[in-house]
């Protein structure tokens, strides 16, 4: 079976893991860790496979954990508290950013995942073994069934067709006999096999088996004689109709095609009289007209000046283009760039990000976002204190501005700066419905760092989204940079101007700023200059939009 196969060649490899390697090697302590991830996938898919093989209800449509429930319950997990906090890890393992996390990961999946690992994947060897033998037995079993029928279809015709004196000296007919005491006493050994698997816990109930065979049989039979017969009435129907059918049927039949084709014909006369009859009536009204004026044509040109109206008529497009491009400008209410943000909003925006979203540059995306990460990141270095932690607060006006993905960027960036960064987010670190939350006067109030964490120098704070959660006002009031993450394709409606006007009260003495995020390469590079790739058309494109027509790029000696 594929998945079992798959998923016994990822044990395999994860076996093989060199742990001591991964106690000093960050990046084999990674593969470990997702080696382990694609093992488990492949595991309890494998579980899934094999339960609806055996008829297993629910192994169809069943989550990993229903499935790894279903398989304790049945026999094919042995430990399920080894499983269920393998799952747990797998589910976490993606926001693991401490290193005592990492080290705990890894000694659990040598000590105990591994060791599980082994135990399931010999079991489903096992129990995919015990379901192909009895698969095997059951086709033996039909196949004996079938040489009895016809044993005894042939006995019976013999002892038909033979003197009763004849029976016992008919070697034909003995040899049958013996053929059919062997077949019914493999049926027997069949049996026997089939019911110890029943019986057992692997087993599938079969007692039924030889009725349904029996009546599938003679259900068969019965169809082909129905059929039969069928047939041979059919036969002799129409030999009956063409011998015995009336000739005043086909008369009839001839008659009606005649009077059908004499109908089409005396259409078409009609069609054709009445044609000839309105030509004649056209004649005879024109007949009598006479020319007063002959028309004239015009030899030369008359005057009209094509020349202007195609000049007009180009002016006119422009000028309505023009128009509707600057009446769009002034009532558009989409983010988009800096210029129209820092209009709707009211705040100053400090950088723009491009997202995932241009797929022109997709090669290059990477290297444009660490770019455009490293930009607000070096504006934002300004806020930093020697020996103390700087909160920054990522806040959103809707759900799914980007503020987890940005977040990542940015302890990226500052981690290569020497800084220590802490990611705080909601549903991960703390609870938004709580009380401690919701009465919240400042950050340690509903977060505080674990003993085992270092100091960090940057702690980012993300918030859900505002239309949806209250943010407590004197947290994000004591924090020193607040960034309001928004999507450049979003629209700025009346709403989000009654929220920017709270915020604005609370945040009145504070660094406020506005990151605009999905943003177009342009908005992107009217900050960071040129992103990648580097080229001649794109080098001349950016120099126009910023009217640098005569720069030159030479390096002074």
């Amino acid at each position: 079976m594929k998945k079992l196969e798959n998923f016994t060649n990822s044990l395999s490899i994860l076996a093989e893991a060199d742990f001591k390697l991964a106690d000093n090697n960050d990046i084999y302590r990674t593969g470990v860790i997702g080696q382990f991830n694609l093992t488990f996938e492949l595991a309890w898919k494998a579980l899934q496979e094999i339960l609806k093989m055996h008829g297993a209800d629910g192994a169809a449509t069943g989550s990993p954990r229903e499935i790894l429930q279903l398989g304790y319950k049945l026999g094919f997990v042995d430990d399920a508290a080894v499983w269920l906090l393998m799952l747990k890890k797998r589910n976490t393992s993606v926001h693991i950013y401490n290193e005592d996390e990492v080290d705990e990961m890894i000694m659990l999946i040598r000590d105990s995942f591994i060791p599980a690992f082994i135990v399931l994947r010999d079991m489903l060897v096992k129990k995919l073994d015990l379901l192909a033998r009895l698969i095997r037995t059951n086709t033996d079993l039909l196949q004996e069934l079938d040489k009895v029928s016809k044993l005894n279809e042939k006995i019976t015709e013999q002892e038909i067709f033979t003197a009763d004196t004849q029976h016992s000296t008919n070697e034909e007919l003995t040899r049958s006999k013996r053929e059919l005491k062997q077949a019914e006493d493999n049926i027997s050994h069949l049996s026997d096999n089939i019911n110890e698997y029943a019986f057992s816990k692997e087993g599938v109930g079969i007692q039924n088996m030889v009725n349904e065979w029996l009546l599938a049989v003679i259900n068969e039979a019965k169809a082909q004689a129905e059929l039969k017969v069928l047939e041979d009435r059919r036969k002799d129907i129409r030999e009956g109709y063409k011998t015995l059918s009336p000739v005043g049927t086909q008369v009839n039949r001839k008659e009606r095609a005649v009077g059908l084709a004499e109908d089409t014909y005396r259409e078409v006369l009609r069609g054709l009289s009445e044609a000839r009859l309105r030509l004649k009536n056209i004649e005879m009204s024109t007949s009598n007209l006479q020319i007063i004026t002959p028309p004239e044509y015009p030899l030369t040109d008359n005057g009209r000046k094509r020349l202007l109206y195609i000049i007009a008529a180009f002016a006119g497009s422009v000028i309505f283009i023009i128009g509707f491009s600057l009446l769009v400008e002034l009532i558009d209410r989409t983010l988009r760039d800096a210029d129209r943000s820092r209009r709707l909003t009211g705040l100053p925006v400090i950088a723009a990000f491009n997202g995932i979203s241009n797929l022109k540059f997709r090669g290059f995306l990477k290297a444009c976002n660490r770019r455009a990460a490293a930009y607000v990141c070096q504006q934002l270095n300004q806020y930093l204190k020697p020996g103390q932690s700087i909160v920054i607060n990522l806040l959103s006006m809707e759900e799914r501005e980007g503020k987890s993905f940005l977040s990542r960027y940015f302890a990226d960036y500052w981690k290569t700066e020497g800084l220590k960064v802490r990611i705080v987010s909601y549903h991960i670190d703390f609870e938004v419905d709580k009380k401690e939350y919701i009465q919240a006067q400042q950050l340690s109030d509903f977060w505080q760092k674990n003993d085992a964490e270092e100091t960090p120098d940057i702690i980012l704070v993300e918030y859900p989204a505002l239309c949806h959660f209250t943010v407590p006002e004197s947290v994000i009031a004591g924090a020193n940079v607040n960034l309001l993450i928004a999507n450049a394709v979003r629209l700025w409606s009346a709403k989000d101007d009654a929220r920017m006007q709270s915020l604005r009260k609370v945040l009145a003495e504070k660094p406020f700023f506005l990151y605009l995020n999905n943003a177009d390469r342009e908005v992107v590079e009217s900050f960071t200059g040129p992103l990648p790739p580097y080229n001649s058309l794109h080098s001349f494109l950016s120099n126009l939009a910023q009217l640098g027509l005569t720069s030159q790029k030479a390096a002074v000696k």
